[in-house]
């Protein structure tokens, strides 16, 4: 059996040769997700604030309702972190165990789509769809960050197979699925909820009224998986809860026009598919459009180009948004190759063709993996802010009230532990905002002691207010005041 053909069941010397390289890519993943994953301090903003959200968990036992910062954390829903706080019993509360569940849920979807297109298209195609989400330097950032994205990711890959599947509980288990989208990152749901709707219909006519027990089943299942935890927390707290995670949590993301189109998405997929597989991506494209009467690549269009379509019309230009849609790019490169090889087969010496091909690949691989990849490993975290915070959480009480003179608060209230309000230049007076005038008058009463910043901020603030005096201690780049 060619190790470029369709895998069959019976063992041969080439399967056997396919599965070592399969299991050395497997080792590859690993070490590229999970190597140094708690040497970095955790970043600004969203991996430090959802690292306090799950301190206050582990200590206080709330697992409902969410607070950060000791305030209520009306931001996200619950899932990572109770991930999160699941292997901090385990590991123990660390920088390790903040990341555990994204690097984890990134490395079973980098298994999973390289097995899946092993399965389908064969060794040289797996092997493409390992590069194009291994070597993606995006999508291993958020692997290697305290973030939501890597598990959402997951949670679509698992999404795809049920929607393919023909078991007879897939029903139950997409409206479990989906329920934990939502409790991962709200109305995201919406996207593969409309999808399944669309290949249902198109895919499924002839058997809508005979599933409508298998559709209420899912219904039931996927409203009271989140519905728990919003009943549960407006008990706590009252109606704001639900109003906002129900009516408010999209952040801007469904506020979609023409007016807001932009090409910035698709430049963030060109670069992030190492540029030059950007075009294999869409060769996969145009031939999944030639076999629509197959459901799964019809599926693999809508999860590829679905959220990109969306977010170029959206207002957010965050680039991890698109992490969802990298595995189905995956999908079609290894689909693009698959029918490449065939061709190739075909023309008279072919097999050169197939192999400068694969020359082409790995070196672009192997560049981008000692060019990016090892950047992205070997990456700093906020070191001197880390040292700083653990300093002030030495000085200080547990009731004191600290100020950042920037915005780089998140980090700065983890390793201190402490209250921390933010007050960069030109700042108001909102929420943990305050301004410059309103936290002279707070030092001057005596509310306020403490601040941190780096050192060229504390010295513009040190020169503002000459009248009052500081203990001034400087960590590196930081530099923390007391009011004296």
């Amino acid at each position: 059996m060619s190790i470029l053909s369709f895998p069959r069941r019976r063992e041969s010397r080439t399967s056997i040769f396919s599965y070592f390289i399969l299991t050395l890519c497997s080792f590859l993943a690993f070490y590229i997700c999970f190597y140094k994953l708690g040497f970095a301090a955790l970043e600004n903003w969203d991996e430090a604030w959802y690292a306090d959200v799950t301190r206050h968990m582990l200590q206080s036992k709330e697992f409902f309702v969410l607070y950060w910062n000791r305030i209520v954390f009306l931001d996200k829903p619950p899932l990572y972190m109770w991930l999160s706080a699941l292997s901090s019993q385990f590991f123990g509360l660390s920088e390790f165990s903040l990341r555990f569940t994204s690097a984890l849920s990134a490395f079973a979807t980098t298994i999973l789509i390289m097995i899946y297109s092993y399965q389908n298209f064969g060794l040289i195609p797996a092997l493409i769809s390992f590069s194009t989400l291994a070597f993606n330097n995006l999508f291993i950032w958020r692997a290697r960050s305290g973030n939501l994205d890597s598990l959402l990711t997951l949670l679509f890959v698992i999404f795809y197979f049920l929607i393919i599947s023909k078991k007879k509980n897939k029903y139950s288990l997409i409206g479990l699925v989906l329920g934990l989208t939502y409790l991962t990152k709200l109305t995201v749901v919406l996207f593969p909820l409309l999808a399944f709707i669309i290949l249902e219909i198109i895919y499924e006519n002839k058997k809508l009224f005979f599933n409508i027990p298998n559709y209420l089943k899912l219904l039931f299942i996927f409203v009271i998986t989140g519905g728990i935890w919003l009943y549960l927390g407006s008990n706590k707290i009252g109606p704001t809860f639900y109003q906002y995670f129900l009516f408010h949590a999209d952040q801007g993301v469904s506020n979609i026009s023409l007016a807001n189109f932009k090409f910035d998405y698709l430049s963030y997929a060109y670069y992030s598919l190492q540029r030059r597989f950007f075009w294999l991506v869409l060769l996969g494209l145009i031939l999944a459009l030639t076999k629509l009467r197959d459901k799964k690549y019809l599926a693999q269009i809508i999860f590829a180009c679905g959220l990109l379509f969306q977010l170029s019309f959206s207002v957010k230009n965050n680039n991890w948004y698109l992490l969802p849609a990298m595995p189905f790019w995956s999908m079609l490169a290894a689909l693009a190759t698959y029918h490449l090889f065939k061709l190739f087969k075909k023309i008279k010496l072919g097999f050169i063709l197939m192999a400068v091909f694969s020359i082409i690949s790995l070196y672009i691989s192997y560049k981008t993996f000692t060019v990016n990849i090892k950047a992205v490993i070997n990456a700093n975290g906020p070191e001197t802010i880390k040292t700083a915070s653990i300093k002030l959480k030495e000085l200080t009480k547990d009731n004191d009230i600290m100020v950042r003179l920037d915005h780089l608060y998140p980090t700065t209230v983890y390793y201190s532990d402490r209250k921390v309000l933010s007050s960069p230049d030109g700042a108001g007076d909102s929420g943990l905002f305050v301004s410059r005038e309103l936290l002279k008058k707070r030092i001057q009463l005596k509310e306020i002691s403490w601040l941190v910043g780096k050192n060229g901020d504390a010295d513009a603030f040190l020169k503002s207010d000459p009248s009052q005096q500081y203990k001034i201690i400087k960590i590196g780049e930081e530099t923390i005041l007391r009011a004296l």
